[in-house]
């Protein structure tokens, strides 16, 4: 996966390293959409339960982290796609 497992580690780690400085360093609010049935969105939410630098940077009231339920990576299904740009819009408006 993504977290530098297997062979390319070194240079998944250093994109990883530099998504959560990228993350530390910004100070306005973000929104994470996952899809609850995608592979990467579960490397992620992995890193993020056991990694305490990816942890904190998370639990920022700044970092809003939305999971649409049963979607897969590219939220392939209408009601997917329609379900992220509501949360998008939502999230936008509140701002």
């Amino acid at each position: 996966g993504w977290l530098g497992l297997g062979s390319g580690g070194a240079t998944r780690h250093s994109f990883v390293r530099q998504m959560l400085e990228g993350f530390q360093r910004f100070s306005g609010r973000s929104l994470v959409i996952l899809g609850e049935e995608d592979l990467t969105g579960g490397e992620f939410k992995h890193l993020v339960e056991h990694d305490r630098a990816w942890s904190k940077a998370m639990a920022s009231p700044q970092v809003t982290i939305y999971t649409v339920a049963g979607a897969d990576h590219t939220f392939s299904r209408r009601s997917w796609k329609d379900e992220v740009a509501r949360v998008t819009i939502e999230w936008i408006e509140g701002l």
